[in-house]
This record gives structure tokens, sequence and C-alpha cells, in this order.
């Protein structure tokens, strides 16, 4: 992905959440997309077809939309295609 501002302020603290909306408002005043340097993800403060990269391989769902990777605790995902190939064989296994 191209660079990204990095952000070094834990917005999943409890303090943060508490009062999130001020960090992220600054936040999407600067850029839509930033590194969340404690977690090793990025975060997107905003959509929009025009200002989000079309880069489905870095900034996808298929994971989940949190900070846990349901692909490896067996979770479905938000991406649609991914999430209906793993719905056709849950509901194909549960026929038998």
């Amino acid at each position: 992905m191209t660079s990204a501002p990095v952000c070094d302020i834990d917005l999943y603290a409890d303090e943060v959440q508490g009062n999130l909306y001020p960090y992220v408002a600054q936040m999407r005043q600067e850029a839509p997309i930033w590194w969340l340097s404690k977690y090793g993800v990025y975060y997107a403060t905003t959509y929009s077809g025009q200002t989000m990269p079309k880069l489905p391989d870095v900034l996808s769902s298929v994971g989940g939309i949190g900070l846990i990777d349901n692909r490896t605790t067996g979770g479905l995902s938000a991406d649609r295609c991914w999430s209906d190939q793993i719905r056709r064989i849950i509901r194909n296994t549960a026929r038998c």
C-alpha cells in the first residue's frame, strides 16, 4: 500500500473509546486511511470510492472488521463472496 500516516494513539484504549469522536474527526481531516502502529493494521476513518485505494488484498474485510482475524478463529467475514462460500459449505454439511 502507498504510505499512510501513522497513528501512535491507542484508539482502543478505554479512555479513548469513551470519547473517540474527536480523535477520528481530526484523523479524517488529514487522511482517509491510517496505520495503527500499536496493532499493525490499517484504520479507515471514512469510506469513499474516490479516496479509498482499490487494494482488496490490503483493505479487505475477509478476516473480519475488528482486530481479530476471523480466518484464524472460525468466524465469518464481512466480504460477501468469501462469506457466501463458507455459508454454502456450512449449509451443505448441516444437511448430511
